[in-house]
């Protein structure tokens, strides 16, 4: 008699995969979950550190704009905009007028959301702002030449000096004995030629020309003389529509701006920025330019940012600051520019700038 056996439903092959899906299913979820929990999380810190690091942006640009109106016991106090602006946030201001820097320090705590499942606590968020409030990095250079035109580079000759640094947005030359004690630099895509430059070539990025207006000059007193042949009292003068001419022996303590018009010195003038707080001539809209000749010295810097500086070295003229212009020329001579940090940073009109 033939015997049939069941098989036990123990026995079935597929009897222990059920207890091995369910366990790759939970492991799946739970590395999915995970994933999740890290995606939100990161999302969160990231939106996190955008909106800190934008009140923090704004809390520099504000203690910058009070340094510019020489409030600086305000500067601490724009810290306010950080928690305004980024809720949980705080932070701090430090002004460094040295650098004509405000830094603004923040941090803020994001919470861990669903990876607090996962034991992590909450996540620390750090951020930090730098504006600047200079005349604008153009004043970092004794000799700036601003425009960008291939057929207008900078030319050096004779025994031209340059106690400083010197950029062009285009082309840069020096021939002669003419000599940068600091670095020499050109536009992107430009050459320097000849010459010597103490803290060596290169190329740089474009350097924006500051604009100011006229109207920002402080305390402004109309000329009422296009020919300056005598000294004059303290101060900062002013001329529009008008070609000023100062030749003599010249003497002030303070500047001329013209609009519109022409500045030519020559003779064995002298201008010193004590009130000026550092500009000494200044030329501005169309026409506009200034012509440098003879024995003079200036004290403080030559600002054209429309037009051409001229300068004629023949007769030793010096210049303390700096010479910033969009075109410059110079001939042989014995010119000597001397970057003075003490004079660009009295600029008596200042950019604010983030720089980080």
């Amino acid at each position: 008699m033939r015997r049939t056996t069941k098989k036990s439903r123990h026995h079935l092959p597929w009897a222990d995969r059920n207890g091995q899906s369910l366990i790759l299913v939970v492991l799946a979820m739970t590395v999915l979950m995970s994933m999740a929990a890290a995606g939100i999380t990161v999302g969160n810190l990231y939106y996190a550190k955008t909106r800190l690091q934008n009140a923090a942006d704004a809390a520099a640009l504000a203690g910058a704009q009070d340094a510019v109106n020489q409030n600086y016991s305000a500067v601490a106090g724009e810290s306010q905009l950080i928690p305004q602006n980024s809720p949980g946030g705080q932070g701090s201001l430090i002004l460094n007028q040295a650098n004509q820097t405000v830094t603004a320090t923040a941090t803020t705590k994001v919470s861990p959301s669903f990876a607090g499942a996962l034991g992590f606590g909450a996540f620390t968020v750090n951020t930090k702002a730098i504006a600047s409030y200079s005349g604008g990095a153009a004043f970092d250079y004794a000799l700036f030449q601003g425009d960008t035109n291939p057929s207008n580079g900078l030319t050096l000759t004779g025994d031209s000096r340059v106690y400083g640094s010197v950029h062009s947005n285009d082309g840069l030359s020096l021939g002669g004995n003419a000599s940068v004690t600091d670095g020499c630099t050109a536009g992107a895509g430009q050459t320097i030629q000849g010459g010597t430059c103490g803290g060596g070539n290169g190329t740089s990025g474009y350097v924006p020309m500051p604009q100011w207006i006229p109207s920002q000059i402080p305390n402004p007193i109309l000329l009422t003389s296009t020919s300056i042949t005598a000294s004059l009292p303290p101060g900062n003068y002013y001329a529009e529509n008008e070609n000023i001419t100062i030749s003599g022996n010249v003497s002030l303590s303070g500047s001329i701006t013209v609009y519109n018009g022409t500045i030519t010195i020559s003779g064995t003038s002298s201008i010193t920025n004590s009130s000026s707080g550092g500009l000494a001539l200044a030329s501005f809209g169309s026409p506009s330019g200034i012509t440098y000749n003879g024995t003079d010295t200036i004290d403080g810097f030559l600002y054209a940012p429309n037009g051409t500086i001229t300068m004629h070295g023949g007769g030793h003229g010096e210049v303390n600051g700096a010479v910033v212009a969009e075109d410059i020329e110079t001939d042989t001579g014995h010119m000597k520019i001397s970057w003075n940090p003490t004079e660009t940073s009295a600029a008596p009109v200042h950019q604010v700038v983030l720089l980080q």
